[in-house]
């Protein structure tokens, strides 16, 4: 049976019934994130994934908790990763849109507006970084 914390006037006994009644109600309509992930890395830690809340309120062996724990803490790490990836991919796709070598159309529209012709070393260093 789980301990919980308790504030003045609550049992042990009536929490941990809210508890599982609320776990059975909940519990059916949590989906695994990672389907093919879990068939990869096998049997233990994707059975885990179906019930790891259950798992940590009523274990039926101490070894579930620390299972349970595990596949929480695995899903957060590969949903931080994923989110990780996706941002990485965003900023390349940014910066090659916004790259002075792609296009050279801003350069061109500023400068006669200048009002004074470039020198050659400013021409040049526009040079080098549309390059890069």
């Amino acid at each position: 049976m789980p301990i919980y914390p308790l504030t003045e006037g609550c049992r042990n006994v009536r929490c941990v019934r809210s508890s599982g009644a609320r776990f059975e109600q909940v519990e059916s309509q949590i989906e695994e994130p990672w389907p093919e992930l879990s068939k990869m890395v096998g049997d233990k830690i994707s059975r885990a994934r179906q019930t790891p809340f259950h798992m940590l309120h009523f274990p039926m062996e101490m070894a579930d908790t620390k299972l349970a724990r595990q596949r929480l803490a695995f899903d957060e790490l590969f949903a931080l990763q994923l989110e990780i990836q996706r941002r990485r991919r965003a900023l390349k796709r940014t910066r090659a849109r916004c790259s002075a070598a792609a296009r050279n159309e801003l350069i061109q529209t500023v400068s006669p507006r200048l009002g004074f012709k470039l020198t050659n070393a400013q021409t040049r260093v526009l040079r080098e970084i549309r390059k890069t």
